[in-house]
């Protein structure tokens, strides 16, 4: 019984130390883009919107090992009142 528990706390341990969580994207800066939160803002405008944004957290603490966000953005409307949009 105590290899059993020895293997099992120790299969735990490695398995544990080789995972990686992921981050939900913060966007802090979405009094600028719109459009990340609002997909109806598309076309509110007249004329062509490209919004390129990036944000890096905790440089002091994890320098480039810290999570990443970037967006891109762009709309625009036509004459007939449809919006065009894209996101990545």
């Amino acid at each position: 019984m105590p290899i059993l528990r020895f293997t099992l706390v120790w299969f735990v341990v490695f398995v544990t130390s080789l995972l990686h969580a992921q981050q939900e994207p913060q966007y802090a800066l979405s009094q600028f883009n719109h459009l990340i939160i609002n997909p109806a803002y598309t076309g509110m405008r007249s004329g062509t919107s490209v919004l390129l944004q990036s944000r890096q957290q905790w440089i002091g603490n994890l320098g480039p090992l810290g999570p990443k966000t970037y967006a891109f953005s762009a709309h625009g409307s036509k004459k007939s009142g449809i919006g065009n949009a894209c996101n990545f």
